[in-house]
């Protein structure tokens, strides 16, 4: 039955804990290399990775910058539908408003409670840079996985602090972000001496589609 080519995909709520969601469609090509036939499939990211960054505005003040806590809020489905019959991959939002596990309400960014600290000059120049962007000692931490679609009244709540200053919070309002699957998103936090402002950087698609090829059985 052609209706049963899907499964259910769930994100996972803690960030070191998503996985990236590759997928073939099921319709594909054969080619026959000596006495083996093989098949070639191509694979796509279905989900939308989210970094973040952050850069001094006055790199020339040398001073510390630290970021205590980062919280992505919004309300982000959980749960998507991938079908496999289709030409093109795709993850559907699983359409159920009654549930409320299938939503999360924000992830957050720093699950071990360690800070990151960057020095203003060594962040002030490099927007992408290792060193602007805020990650964790573990690799799984350092992105977010979202299921692709509009958001909408997204915000980002930090805690961060300045060499010398006291512990600080701010809320920056994302507006009305559209996520593509298989674009990788750099949330960049512009940091000055009174405030933290906000812009987006979109990268594009990362390394999401490659060949390989499996032998087929015979």
């Amino acid at each position: 039955n052609g209706d049963d080519f899907f499964f259910f995909f769930i994100i996972e709520d803690n960030i070191s804990e998503q996985v990236d969601l590759l997928v073939s469609p099921l319709q594909f090509v054969s080619e026959t290399i000596g006495n083996d036939t093989y098949v070639n499939l191509q694979f796509h990211h279905l989900l939308s990775r989210v970094g973040f960054s952050v850069i001094a505005t006055d790199p020339n003040e040398n001073v510390d910058i630290t970021i205590h806590s980062l919280r992505l809020c919004g309300r982000f489905p959980k749960k998507g539908k991938v079908s496999l019959k289709s030409t093109s991959a795709s993850i559907q939002e699983y359409d159920n408003e009654d549930n409320e596990d299938n939503y999360k309400n924000f992830y957050d960014l720093f699950e071990s409670g360690q800070p990151f600290t960057v020095n203003s000059v060594k962040c002030g120049s490099a927007v992408t840079g290792d060193d602007s962007r805020i990650y964790d000692e573990d690799l799984n931490n350092r992105f977010m996985m979202l299921m692709p679609g509009q958001l909408d009244g997204a915000y980002i709540e930090v805690e961060y602090q300045l060499t010398g200053d006291e512990e600080r919070f701010a809320k920056v309002e994302l507006g009305n972000l559209s996520l593509k699957a298989g674009f990788a998103y750099e949330f960049v936090l512009e940091v000055a001496t009174e405030s933290i402002e906000f812009s987006g950087v979109v990268e594009g698609d990362w390394d999401s589609n490659g060949n390989t090829n499996l032998p087929q059985e015979n």
